[in-house]
């Protein structure tokens, strides 16, 4: 809400706020706090005014009379009466209107004033309806009960209880509550009556002059705090709509009169009282009809509009003198026309009607309302008619079709989004099922769109994205669809397309993403990596070929990006197999089908064991050993590293502190994903399991490789330095196969590095591969580095390591991979 900018009226100052419970108007939620309509327009005050609130819960006759003693400075929700103006200080606008209405069970039948004979009322103690009811029932000679208690919810509780036949109330009170305990309203309507915040007699002028100070200018700003609540509580404004009930009322009173006019000869000694009562209702009848906002018009059973009744002329589809006489075909569109007439039938029917919606053109505008329809009923001679409302419900169509959009379409884009994929792919299956032809389904994701998030932010990202949708819109047809599933990831469905038409449309893509795309001043270059999935040959559902064509998506990324491939069988079983993996690697370790082996590091020059590599192996009682070059990826994007990783490194440390506790003084290594290693507990962890194992930071070795840096370079280098103060050595895992290699050592300050098994393998039989060893080798001794060599087989590519001064190697040559008891046991014939 917007707070007005007015000047505070007096220096913040405690106010004790008598509370009662009369919702929906001031009444105690459910947590215990104070809530309702009075409640948030005095916070609203309060705030401006720089006010302390405090609350008395009481019930409304003790507030009163607290409020009289001056116990308490504030009661919200008084009417003013002149007796009640001899005991208190009120302001001057009214903060509410409303007036006092009776409720009946449903077994009970009361038209007017005179149905009240005989009967018991239930009326909240020292409340205005109370005295006005009495003055009512006297005038008329109208022998009825009054049961006092001491709140509205008291009230009808009795009345539901049969402990009594009718309750008095306030309007807000009785629409709020009488459904809950199956209570109606009756046309009884009396009392128009003027609500305020009162205070004790003579105390607090600046409290109630602020209070009006804000009152005035609310109302005269339909977009005030005072109107807001009021809309917040789906309460009518100044100018509010009559509801069903309401009308309901007002047929009522009709009825009333009639009743009335006809006893004429018993209320002639009471003329005096009733024509009192009387100026009462029709001052409120006229006021309610005032304050209809919505259009009002009473029609006959043909449609003919027989009166006009609203406020809002400007509303109307023709002037009053126009549609007094006309039909409705004669003023509306036959489509609007015909849903009137049907509103007429239904309410001549079953009594009402309401919900039925028109588009009308209103002062060359389009315009919708919503119609509510009573029946009306005539007298002998005359047919019946009906009452009807029609409601401008404009803005409300606008933002339901605005939210429609939202849950249809991707925000940024504009394209359909997941949620709108299904339907758009029946139609489009359906399209082509009826042709007999064939439909591509293609999956496209942007190459190292994350690269750009992360070096240029995400609003670049965004319009990016923005601009890579304008491309493929210039490459769909008419009768295509593109939908963005989420992050740069994109589905296009092409209906009656074959493999052929499919390959040009992914070619036509892949061609328009390779210009450079100008992001201010930047200017960024992407490739597209494409899958394509085939209705109905791959799948006949759409999210079998999503499956599908991701799959052929991930197939083009692994043969080097920025191009596409179709799916085929043998990405299915490597899918199949994938999803098989995931499955159980969920329950391997607790299962224990994981363990741990270990492969000897030796010195080159003498074959010393100076260490292990701990390696995470994996043996399924159906699927058998699992490479970890397949599984460790797939734990990696399932999320299940972290877990794994942490098994791995606990078992690792506990193993290196039993060998040091045998006297076997090994360096331990173990690899360390990018994930584990970014997560924030990562070195408490490490440091707790040390602790916990004995084990001396220095037997510690982890192995990262240069992926680490990616996303968040300055993380990974605190976390390093926070490693290196620990005492645990940081080695560098398959270098030369990454990217900015040289920089990555230079920045990060690594203890080894390790050279990457596909550049031994070819010592002696590829000088390029010899050259690039010998290469980090030199590069290794001018960083004060130690230089390891993995995967050594062979005597040669030993002995071309030593002439080149690499210091470590590992691999089958020396010892394969094995369990810690093998591996202890090969320590017994090693050199120490």
């Amino acid at each position: 809400m917007l707070m007005l900018g007015m000047p505070t009226a007096m220096a913040a100052q405690p106010l004790q706020i008598g509370l009662y419970e009369s919702p929906p108007k001031i009444f105690t939620d459910a947590s215990g706090a104070p809530a309702g309509i009075f409640i948030e327009l005095l916070r609203e005050i309060a705030q401006a005014q720089d006010w302390e609130l405090s609350f008395t819960p009481c019930d409304w006759k003790t507030c009163l009379a607290l409020l009289e003693a001056g116990k308490i400075d504030l009661m919200p929700d008084v009417a003013y009466t002149n007796e009640r103006n001899e005991r208190f200080s009120f302001h001057r606008t009214a903060a509410l209107h409303s007036w006092s209405q009776l409720y009946r069970r449903a077994d009970m039948r009361v038209d007017s004033l005179l149905d009240l004979e005989g009967k018991s009322i239930a009326v909240l103690s020292s409340g205005v309806q109370t005295e006005v009811l009495e003055r009512m029932l006297a005038g008329f000679n109208i022998q009825a009960g009054l049961v006092e208690t001491n709140s509205f919810e008291s009230a009808f509780q009795l009345v539901a209880a049969e402990g009594a036949d009718l309750v008095a109330a306030n309007h807000f009170f009785g629409t709020y509550k009488a459904a809950d305990y199956g209570l109606t309203a009756t046309p009884v309507v009396f009392h128009p009556a003027s609500l305020f915040f009162a205070a004790p007699h003579a105390r607090h002028a600046e409290v109630l002059a602020a209070i009006d100070q804000h009152l005035e200018s609310w109302l005269k700003d339909d977009r005030s705090p005072y109107y807001q609540v009021l809309r917040n509580w789906n309460l009518p404004q100044r100018n509010a709509p009559l509801s069903t009930a309401v009308l309901t009322v007002l047929a009522g009173l009709s009825l009333t009169g009639l009743l009335l006019a006809g006893n004429v000869w018993w209320l002639r000694r009471r003329i005096r009282f009733a024509t009192a009562e009387l100026r009462v209702s029709n001052s409120s009848l006229t006021a309610m009809l005032k304050a209809v906002p919505d259009l009002m018009f009473e029609l006959d059973q043909h449609g003919r509009y027989l009166s006009v009744h609203t406020s809002r002329d400007d509303m109307l589809s023709a002037p009053r003198e126009v549609l007094k006489g006309a039909l409705v075909d004669e003023v509306l569109s036959p489509a609007a026309a015909q849903t009137v007439r049907q509103a007429i039938e239904t309410a001549l029917r079953d009594g009402h009607s309401h919900g039925q919606l028109i588009e009308a053109e209103v002062k060359h505008e389009r315009r919708w309302f919503e119609l509510s329809a009573a029946r009306k009923d005539g007298s002998q001679d005359q047919t019946p008619g009906v009452i009807m409302l029609s409601r401008d419900v404009t803005e409300r169509i606008a933002a339901q079709q605005r939210i429609q959009q939202l849950a249809e379409n991707d925000q940024l884009t504009g394209l359909p989004n997941r949620s709108s994929l299904y339907h758009l792919f029946q139609q489009a299956a359906a399209l082509s099922a009826r042709h007999s032809q064939s439909l591509a389904v293609l999956f496209m994701d942007l190459d190292h769109f994350k690269h750009i998030n992360d070096s240029l932010g995400h609003d670049f990202g965004d319009r990016l994205l923005i601009q890579v949708v304008q491309r493929i819109r210039e490459c769909l047809r008419e009768s295509d669809t593109a939908c963005r599933m989420g992050g740069d990831e994109f589905v296009l469905v092409l209906p009656e397309t074959d493999a052929a038409g499919a390959m040009r449309a992914a070619t036509r893509i892949h061609e328009q993403m390779q210009a450079v795309f100008k992001l201010g001043e930047h200017q960024v270059g992407i490739g597209t990596s494409l899958g394509i999935a085939m209705y109905p040959a791959d799948g006949q559902d759409i999210n079998t070929l999503l499956r599908k064509s991701d799959a052929a998506m991930y197939r083009a990324k692994e043969e080097g990006r920025n191009g596409f491939r179709f799916f085929t069988d043998e990405m299915q079983a490597r899918t199949d197999r994938a999803l098989a993996l995931f499955t159980a690697l969920g329950f391997a370790l607790e299962r224990g089908q994981v363990a741990l082996h270990y492969q000897a590091i030796v010195r080159v020059s003498d074959q010393t064991v100076v260490g292990a590599e701990a390696l995470v192996r994996w043996t399924h009682p159906v699927l058998g050993k699992v490479s970890p070059a397949e599984f460790i990826p797939i734990a990696e994007s399932g999320g299940q590293i972290l877990r794994l990783g942490d098994w791995v490194m606990e078992q690792a440390v506990k193993q290196a502190g039993l060998w040091r506790q045998a006297g076997r003084e090994l360096v331990v290594a173990v690899n360390v994903s990018a994930l584990q290693f970014r997560h924030p507990d990562f070195v408490s962890r490490l440091e707790q399991l040390l602790s916990t194992h004995n084990l001396p930071a220095r037997y510690l070795e982890l192995e990262v490789t240069e992926s680490l840096t990616m996303g968040d370079p300055q993380a990974a280098i605190a976390t390093m330095q926070q490693l290196r103060t620990l005492g645990v050595s940081l080695a560098i895992d398959d270098f030369g196969t990454g990217y900015s290699s040289m920089n990555y050592l230079r920045r990060l300050g690594f203890n080894k590095v390790k050279i990457d098994q596909s550049f031994v393998h070819d010592i002696g039989a590829d000088p390029d591969d010899e050259v690039i060893i010998s290469a980090i080798i030199q590069l290794g001794q001018s960083l004060g580095m130690v230089t390891l060599a993995e995967g050594v087989e062979s005597a040669t590519q030993r002995d071309f390591l030593a002439t080149r001064g690499c210091q470590l190697m590992q691999g089958w040559l020396v010892s394969p991979a094995c369990p810690a008891q093998d591996f202890e046991a090969f320590l017994n014939t090693a050199p120490r």
